[in-house]
């Protein structure tokens, strides 16, 4: 019995190996996107895409850069001519930040969410990532989120917007935490 056993093992492993030889190792170029703040060829404007298209009923899941201090993803819709004041300073944006629901971790390198879970309707967001690498420098990117409902049809052939549209949003400053 003890031989029957030990000749399955070995032709498992045989198979095994068979089956992985059919598979050859690649090496991996990294894209600007997947470039640390520390490392020659980061440009900020390449942490995220310009843009994500996701349907009402999608997970979305996103990732910041690696070896960071601190991480801050912010989330917006789109009003008009909303005044916002801090101190003396009035602020003109058409956004408004978006609250995300407790169960999505907006200080962590991941960013996941449910996208019905935001209580949105479907149209074009904004999506702000703030990092901070080792050092105390940080670095900020925008991009769109575009929802639609499954039913309407949208496509990829959306116009993606540009890094000059993306940079001229005015966007609200971070409020404080509760409790810092």
């Amino acid at each position: 019995m003890l031989c029957f056993l030990s000749g399955c093992d070995n032709q498992l492993l045989k198979m095994t190996d068979e089956y992985n030889s059919y598979f050859k190792p690649i090496n991996v170029i990294r894209t600007e996107y997947e470039l640390e703040p520390d490392e020659e060829g980061f440009n900020e404007k390449f942490m995220l895409q310009h843009y994500y298209l996701l349907s009402m009923d999608s997970t979305f899941s996103v990732s910041a850069p690696e070896h960071c201090q601190l991480y801050r993803w912010r989330f917006f819709g789109r009003t008009k001519d909303k005044t916002v004041v801090i101190g003396a300073e009035p602020i003109t944006t058409d956004y408004y930040e978006i609250v995300m629901p407790r169960n999505v971790d907006t200080k962590s390198r991941e960013l996941s969410f449910y996208t019905a879970s935001l209580g949105v309707k479907e149209g074009t967001y904004l999506l702000e990532l703030t990092v901070a690498d080792l050092e105390g420098n940080f670095y900020s990117d925008k991009c769109e989120i575009i929802i639609y409902k499954r039913d309407s049809h949208a496509t990829s052939a959306t116009v993606p917007p540009t890094d000059e549209d993306l940079e001229s949003i005015v966007l609200p400053p971070p409020q404080p935490d509760p409790g810092e």
